[in-house]
C-alpha cells in the first residue's frame, strides 16, 4: 500500500447507521494511498456504532473516534473533523457522509491531481458522486454563470453531458462536492474557518462552498475519482428537511447574495403576509422566520413541536 508524502486526515460523520458505516470503513481502510489516519466523528449514535469501530480499530490502529455526546447534525460533525485536522498537524482533510463508497482509488487520484496544482495550497479538489447502480450522477456538477442562485446555471448528471473543453486534465473546475471526498488543504481551514455548525443539516456544505468561492479558492471536481451514494430522488423530502433546507438557504441568500428580492425586509413583509393568513404553523413560515430572526438553535424535536 501506497502512503503520502503529506499528512493527510480521512474524516466521516455518522450517526446511527452501522450497515453504511461498515461498508465506508471496508473502502476506507482498504484504499490504494493509505491516509495518515481516518476519524469517526460519531454524532451521539447507539452503542453498536462505537462497538463498530472499535472492531476496526484493532485492525488498523490508524482510525480514531470522537463521539460528540449529543446530535450535531452533519454541520456540527464535519465542524469538528475540519477542526480537529487543523489542530493536529495534519496539511490535508479529506471528508466524507458515511452513506459515501468511495471507489479503492478515490483518494489516491485525487490526492495526485491536487500535488500537479500551481497553486494546490488555495485549490480545493473532490471526486465525482455516482448513483450506486449507474454511471449517473448522485449530485450534479453544475456550470455557475454568477453565483449558486443565478438563473441560467447548468446542471451536469453524467460526464457525457459536459463538453469536452469544461473538462481540463479530467478536472471539472469551478465546482466540488462538499462533503462527498473532498480534499481541503488546512491552511484554507485555518484561513477561513471551519464548517459552522448552526446549520444542523442541509446548507452546512453549501454555505462552505459559497465562502470558500467566494474568497477566490479554486474548486473542482476530478472526473476519475468515483464516490458512490445514493441517489435522493427529486421530491423525496420530509418536514425535517425541507425546515433546515429552507431556514439555511435563507440566511445563506441573504448574507451572501442579497438584492431587491432577497433580503431581509423583503422576508420580513413576506412573513406578515403568512401571518395575516394564519400560516404560522406553516413548515416554510417557520423557516424563514428562524432565518430572518437568526434563529438556528432549534433540535428536530423542536421543530416537529411547532408544527
Amino acid at each position: 500500500m501506497k502512503t503520502f508524502e503529506h499528512k493527510i486526515l480521512l474524516t466521516v460523520v455518522t450517526r446511527d447507521r452501522i450497515n453504511c458505516l461498515n461498508t465506508f470503513l471496508d473502502l476506507a481502510t482498504n484504499q490504494t494511498l493509505k491516509p495518515t489516519n481516518i476519524l469517526v466523528i460519531d454524532n451521539d449514535s447507539k452503542p453498536d456504532t462505537q462497538s463498530l469501530v472499535e472492531k476496526y480499530i484493532r485492525i488498523d490502529s490508524s482510525i480514531k473516534y470522537i463521539n460528540t455526546k449529543r446530535n450535531g447534525g452533519s454541520a456540527g460533525g464535519q465542524s469538528i473533523a475540519l477542526t480537529y485536522a487543523a489542530s493536529n498537524g495534519y496539511d490535508l482533510v479529506y471528508t466524507m457522509d458515511d452513506d459515501c463508497e468511495p471507489e479503492l482509488n478515490a483518494l489516491e487520484i485525487v490526492y495526485n491531481k491536487w500535488l500537479i496544482e500551481k497553486d494546490r495550497e488555495n485549490t480545493v479538489l473532490s471526486g465525482i458522486s455516482k448513483s450506486l447502480t449507474s454511471d449517473e450522477f448522485s449530485f450534479a456538477l453544475w456550470k455557475l454563470k454568477k453565483n449558486i442562485f443565478s438563473s441560467g446555471n447548468t446542471a451536469y448528471w453524467s460526464l457525457n453531458e459536459i463538453p469536452e473543453n469544461e473538462i481540463i486534465n479530467e478536472v471539472f473546475y469551478g465546482w466540488s462536492h462538499f462533503f462527498l471526498g473532498v480534499l481541503i488543504p488546512v491552511s484554507l481551514i485555518k484561513k477561513h474557518g471551519s464548517v459552522n455548525p448552526k446549520y444542523f443539516i442541509r446548507g452546512d456544505e453549501l454555505e462552505y462552498f459559497i465562502r470558500l468561492r467566494e474568497s477566490g479558492v479554486r474548486l473542482g471536481a476530478v472526473t476519475t475519482s468515483i464516490i458512490r451514494h445514493p441517489q435522493e430522488l427529486q421530491g423525496q423530502t420530509n418536514d425535517l428537511k425541507l425546515y433546515y433546507t429552507l431556514r439555511n438557504n435563507t440566511e445563506i441568500r441573504v448574507k451572501y447574495y442579497p438584492n431587491w428580492k432577497y433580503n431581509k425586509p423583503f422576508f420580513r413583509i413576506w412573513l406578515l403576509g403568512f401571518k395575516f393568513l394564519g400560516k404560522t404553523k406553516n413548515i416554510t413560515y417557520q423557516a424563514v422566520y428562524d432565518a430572518i430572526n437568526e434563529d438556528f438553535s432549534k433540535l428536530p424535536e423542536d421543530v416537529l413541536k411547532g408544527l
